[in-house]
């Protein structure tokens, strides 16, 4: 089965404005509110959770999928009411949940719209044996000149990258999976995976064309086994157009 990262559009014009996003209202101090939505990572939101208004850009278009990367937004979805329809049928209550989250447009409410909070991945479907893994390491006189190296790791399974992982967040190093292959017979429609630089957020085909038939906009499906490099400087433009 074909697999695609979740992206938001490139496109101006179906975003009407970039960015999309004016402002965000917050209703607390963001960073000593422990139970503020952008203090909690990949886990399930708690019943108090604070959470956040966004403002959109008077002439941006509301799409389904709104581009946001302010606090509390950045590693989430903001979707529509029709999105989410799509989208819930696949993901379960293990998975991930969808919190309602109203966004604003020249004073107006537009309350159909949600947060799509994740907190379950799936690493477990990556072949990281056919993977690019690139590792920002530190030089040896790293206290000193502060330089880092980059190589690209050689690994066979989950558990050899998960030891890297822990050595590199132990060192404040950066890794991540540049180029992602996955697996054969994946039977998920929707998944997340850490650490790969293309995106979190992966469908499979057939939600893909669910996606598309339902008319959701602000989205672009980015096929799995591209870089972002390969994406932006070639394939993307042969089925979206020019940005």
């Amino acid at each position: 089965m074909k697999y695609y990262f979740l992206r938001n559009t490139l496109s101006v014009k179906i975003k009407g404005f970039y960015p999309q996003i004016k402002s965000v209202k917050y209703y607390c101090h963001i960073w000593n509110t422990p139970n503020f939505m952008g203090n909690i990572h990949f886990e399930k939101f708690p019943d108090d959770v604070v959470l956040a208004t966004p403002i959109l850009n008077e002439k941006a278009n509301l799409t389904d999928l709104i581009e946001i990367g302010d606090v509390g937004f950045n590693l989430n979805l903001l979707i529509s009411g029709k999105l989410k329809e799509v989208l819930e049928k696949y993901i379960g209550e293990n998975n991930g949940e969808f919190i309602n989250c109203p966004i604003m447009k020249s004073d107006v409410e537009f309350s159909d719209y949600w947060v799509f909070n994740g907190y379950s991945f799936n690493q477990e479907y990556i072949d990281f044996n056919n993977s690019l893994i690139k590792y920002e390491k530190q030089d040896d006189d790293f206290e000193t000149t502060y330089k880092t190296k980059m190589i690209f790791l050689s690994l066979e399974n989950l558990k050899q990258f998960d030891e890297y992982v822990k050595i590199a967040q132990e060192k404040t190093e950066l890794i991540t999976i540049e180029k992602l292959i996955l697996k054969e017979n994946i039977s998920s429609d929707f998944f997340m995976l850490r650490h790969v630089f293309n995106g979190i957020y992966l469908v499979s085909e057939k939600l893909k064309n669910e996606i598309e038939e339902a008319g959701c906009t602000g989205i672009e499906f980015q096929p799995s086994y591209l870089s972002l490099n390969e994406w932006l400087h070639n394939e993307r433009e042969k089925v979206y157009g020019k940005a």
